[in-house]
């Protein structure tokens, strides 16, 4: 009897033991699907958020092209301008010269002229001087002798 009692009450603790195993377990069980659950959820935000990035980058990598061959363009109508520019300044720098040596010839010429204007101005004052001088002691005689 005393064996009896004993086999049942070690039946007992190890049905126990296994009922507080099998709530453990289920209580594992629960909590594993439970930190499943929010890994999948948190699993799904990300893979959106990895779809959301890739066409976001996907948009931004055409915007990138468009940008550089926007830029390409204008650098080249950019080149294209100042090489005009540059021709422009040197047939405007060679004309200059050009001008610049026809001015200083003009401004020689110009020089040669008013001396010898000077010259001719002195010429004719001295001359004019000369005149009146002859002219006053020609008057002057006339008055004197008025019998003439």
């Amino acid at each position: 009897k005393d064996f009896l009692v004993s086999k049942l009450r070690d039946v007992e603790r190890s049905k126990h033991v296994k009922v507080d195993d099998e709530d453990r377990t289920a209580k594992q069980i629960a909590s594993d699907q439970e930190v499943i659950g929010f890994l999948d959820n948190k699993v799904g935000e990300l893979e959106m958020k990895c779809v959301k990035l890739v066409t976001e980058r996907k948009e931004l990598k055409k915007e990138l092209t468009e940008i550089r061959k926007y830029g390409q363009v204008r650098v080249g109508f950019l080149e294209d301008q100042i090489k005009l520019l540059r021709d422009e300044v040197a047939d405007n720098g060679k004309q200059w010269k050009a001008e610049k040596r026809v001015l200083v010839k003009e401004i020689k010429n110009s020089r040669s002229n008013l001396a010898v204007l000077q010259a001719e101005k002195r010429g004719m004052q001295s001359e004019l001087t000369r005149l009146k001088r002859e002219l006053s002691s020609s008057v002057g005689h006339s008055m004197r002798s008025p019998g003439k």
